[in-house]
């Protein structure tokens, strides 16, 4: 009986370690994996909003600039009589040396050009921010996977506990 009760003793002990070890591994599951994930999130979602913001600004910077040369092109049409009202419009809204109907011209090709420049940078921000989104969705799935984890040793060390104090 006396080698039975210290066996029941030394297995209860290497139980209540074993418990302790899977507490401390979900500890350290809950706050390095999870919480290393959770700054990547967040520097990912940084990096959205700033995508985002370059998206807006390019755009917005791409359509004023295009109304300035559609507003040159209405405004030139009303005031070609007067050459020298005529050659500052567009100069004003063109930004160009070249005050002329070919400055003009030039300054719409040009416009076209940027259009296709700005709508590829877009598109490559675009591009770059959705996968900085595929990227949260699956660190979140990595973090709900870890917790899991996380809680599934805590019950389990639970159980032991639980178990050893019915071994006396």
């Amino acid at each position: 009986m006396k080698i039975a009760k210290k066996q029941l003793e030394k297995i209860r002990f290497i139980i209540v370690i074993f418990s302790i070890l899977l507490m401390i591994c979900s500890a350290v599951i809950s706050y390095s994996l999870v919480r290393k994930n959770d700054d990547k999130i967040a520097n990912l979602q940084s990096e959205i909003k700033k995508k985002q913001e370059a998206i807006d600004n390019i755009w917005q910077s791409s359509l004023n600039h295009e109304a300035k040369i559609n507003n040159a092109i209405l405004i030139s049409l009303l005031s070609k009589n007067h050459k020298k009202d005529y050659s500052k419009i567009i100069k004003y809204y063109t930004e160009s040396q070249n005050n002329s109907i070919d400055g003009l011209a030039k300054s719409l090709n040009q416009m076209q050009e940027n259009k296709e420049n700005i709508i590829k940078i877009i598109d490559n921000l675009y591009d770059e921010k959705i996968a900085a989104e595929n990227e949260i969705t699956k660190k979140s799935g990595e973090n709900k996977f870890y917790t899991a984890i996380a809680i599934f040793l805590q019950l389990l060390s639970v159980a032991l506990i639980t178990i050893t104090r019915d071994l006396v």
